[in-house]
């Protein structure tokens, strides 16, 4: 990995250091982890001590991957450890875990909320609307009426026997639903839209809309000179066919029974 890593090292850091980086969250381990790298970027060793770092963001592999004992001492591997701690702090500004002060994409989502004090004036509303109560406790016992009455409504399901059985281990067992008979006229229609929608080949309707559209002019060279070969369309919608379709080169090549190769696809 780190061969991958190493040649966006130098930016990774700059860039990290630019920004104003804060976790969404309690919970700051992986904001200590930054900075404990971000502390020791200069170094050249393979190995940091690192006794109090917590990792409990990682995964179990990659712990294994970063955490090590040396001479009996636990420390950490630190290119490995850069690479996770970059891994996870990619996903967690993805997640909304991690925020970036000023940033739009990467906003702190807790802040565009209303705050309680906003939301107190509109709770009778907001709770007429839902059907609800208000009050705590009339809310607490409306909660409890209603899972009492879809415990009981659950339960005379399952006594029933006609949806949902036990086994002899107590797992509950689905059934089969049994299908609705055929309503009348259900096969006139269904031969009635088969004859108003005739199948169609997908090729045929590809090369349709190359007909009206000319979608195929956005390939070829990235020159702009005219492509070199015998017969680009064909290419192109076979291409696009096959990659569309989910077959690949391969499976393309061999149901056009000779006309193309696959490398000619790929």
């Amino acid at each position: 990995m780190w061969r991958f890593y190493s040649r966006y090292r130098k930016l990774l850091f700059t860039l990290v250091r630019s920004l104003d980086i804060r976790s969404t969250t309690q919970d700051q381990s992986l904001m200590e982890a930054l900075a404990f790298v971000l502390e020791h970027e200069h170094r050249r060793g393979q190995w940091l001590s690192a006794k109090t770092l917590d990792l409990s963001f990682a995964s179990d592999s990659w712990r294994r991957l970063v955490i090590v004992k040396k001479d009996g001492t636990a420390g950490v591997v630190r290119q490995q450890l850069e690479i996770c701690i970059f891994t996870y702090l990619a996903t967690e500004l993805k997640t909304g875990d991690v925020c970036v002060v000023g940033s739009e994409s990467y906003a702190d989502f807790g802040e565009q909320l209303l705050s309680w004090q906003e939301c107190q004036p509109q709770l009778k509303s907001f709770c007429q609307e839902l059907g609800i109560p208000s009050e705590p406790d009339e809310f607490i016992a409306h909660l409890t009426t209603w899972l009492t009455q879809t415990a009981v409504e659950v339960d005379q399901i399952c006594k029933d026997g006609t949806q949902v059985t036990f086994s002899q281990n107590g797992e509950p067992v689905l059934k089969r639903i049994q299908a609705l008979p055929q309503p009348l006229g259900a096969r006139e229609l269904e031969a009635l839209i088969h004859q108003r929608l005739p199948e169609r080949s997908i090729l045929d309707i590809l090369a349709n809309v190359e007909h009206w559209l000319h979608w195929t002019r956005h390939f070829g060279p990235e020159s702009g000179s005219e492509p070199k070969l015998d017969d680009p369309l064909e290419r192109y919608i076979l291409t696009v066919f096959g990659l569309g379709c989910n077959l690949g080169p391969n499976q393309t090549a061999r149901h056009t029974k000779g006309r193309v190769t696959s490398h000619q696809l790929s």
